[in-house]
């Protein structure tokens, strides 16, 4: 399967939730990936379609999180790769997308945080990484 996919900015006004998407996250870590984008201003493309109803839209397949942290923080625009895929495909990467994530090598994340807390203090990298203080210690 080839796809001819460029990033491309998309204003946030025009990007639609896909009804059926099943993800969701907890408050603390929306939370977190708001400080993120916030303080770095960097985040993974959102991955679109053309809306197949609304003319001049675009639904949204994966990034249905970013979007919303995009617009509370004030931004008008979204980097965004757009997909062509019908109502079964997209109903498909609905339902993997969000759930094929990798697991962590124990002694390379050990690195990692070890790396990171010669600079950050546990608290602050708390608050923005998936790990609570107390498994940030742990690893430290």
């Amino acid at each position: 399967m080839s796809s001819n996919c460029k990033l491309i900015k998309i204003g946030l006004d025009k990007l639609l939730p896909h009804p059926e998407n099943p993800n969701r996250i907890s408050k603390t870590n929306f939370d977190k990936l708001k400080r993120h984008i916030e303080n770095s201003g960097r985040y993974e493309p959102l991955v679109v379609r053309r809306h197949p109803q609304a003319e001049g839209c675009f639904q949204i397949i994966n990034g249905h999180h970013r979007a919303k942290v995009l617009q509370e923080i004030g931004e008008a625009f979204a980097d965004c790769v757009v997909w062509d895929t019908d109502d079964d495909q997209t109903r498909i990467l609905l339902a993997t997308l969000n759930r094929l994530g990798g697991k962590d090598e124990l002694g390379i994340k050990i690195d990692l945080i070890k790396k990171l807390s010669q600079k950050y203090e546990t608290k602050e990298l708390a608050s923005w990484l998936p790990d609570s203080k107390q498994t940030i210690e742990k690893l430290k």
